[in-house]
């Protein structure tokens, strides 16, 4: 087995459902670009998409956001044909320890534990951190609220389980990297800097923080901490596997540092269904090696 994830053939693991199932064609529209306007927020019949934005402040003092490449999605728990199907496969699917309460509460509705990726670009060089600390994930938790839901309530998932629903599936790559110690620092006391803020802050969709703010080259937001001048870390990481191609689902450690090459295809959608805060990357390998992650 891989050391950064785990490859499923679509024979053992498959969506219950199409994309056109999932998708309408308000969803394409976003998908591909043609919704042209400035809404931060797009409902359509099965998704919340949560838009990528830009925020300046204008002479006047107001602030303006500007929709930006990519988005991501939300899948909306509602009482449909769609939902019932899904949550009967990740019950008759996943070992019964996968799926938690990851997206209960905060600023939505109800959702299924899923994220719908859109983007049309390689990732920066990233992670999703996977928190386990007791009380990172209480002092999440007090802190959520109605108008501030966005930020450290992504980061509890260790891993994805990746389901392809457009893009390149024979060209893309995924590369994981070792990082030194003194990266591995850097991104601690940055991630700490963002939860500090963000408790602070009034609201929690474009709270972030960067490791030095004369001469930033690394940030915490939202779900993950990337990287923003990779040549000011490139001796500090080793590549140390490659996934290659996408032709089927797979797991991945989110709380590696990882980086995204989509292919030759501009735009890549992945369904991601996210394991509970219950579940860390070395107990979801056991269950594999043993047998007993899928039923």
């Amino acid at each position: 087995m891989s050391e950064n994830f785990i490859e499923f053939s679509n024979e053992e693991l498959s969506l219950p459902f199409t994309i056109d199932d999932l998708f309408t064609d308000e969803d394409y529209e976003l998908v591909y670009g043609n919704n042209t306007s400035n809404e931060q927020l797009v409902y359509t019949k099965n998704i919340i998409w949560c838009r990528n934005l830009t925020s300046h402040t204008n002479e006047n003092g107001d602030e303006i956001l500007k929709v930006a490449k990519g988005a991501t999605g939300l899948f909306r728990n509602r009482p449909n044909k769609l939902s019932r199907i899904f949550w009967e496969w990740v019950k008759d699917t996943y070992h019964e320890d996968w799926v938690g309460d990851l997206f209960h509460g905060g600023y939505f509705e109800n959702f299924a534990p899923v994220s719908i990726l859109v983007w049309n670009d390689n990732s920066p060089w990233h992670m999703e951190p996977g928190e386990t600390d007791a009380n990172i994930l209480k002092n999440i938790q007090s802190n959520i609220r109605q108008n501030k839901w966005w930020g450290p309530w992504w980061r509890v998932s260790t891993t994805v389980c990746n389901f392809r629903l457009l893009g390149d599936d024979k060209n893309s790559t995924i590369h994981f990297a070792d990082i030194t110690d003194e990266f591995y620092e850097t991104i601690l006391n940055t991630r700490q800097k963002f939860y500090d803020k963000w408790t602070k802050a009034d609201g929690g969709f474009f709270v972030s923080a960067v490791n030095d703010e004369n001469f930033p080259t690394f940030q915490s937001y939202g779900d993950s901490d990337q990287i923003i001048n990779d040549e000011a870390w490139h001796n500090h990481m080793t590549v140390k596997e490659i996934k290659n191609g996408f032709e089927s689902p797979f797991m991945l450690n989110l709380g590696n540092v990882h980086r995204v090459f989509v292919g030759d295809q501009s735009t890549r959608v992945t369904f991601r269904l996210h394991s509970s805060k219950t579940l860390d990357w070395k107990t979801i390998k056991e269950y594999k090696n043993t047998g007993i992650l899928l039923k």
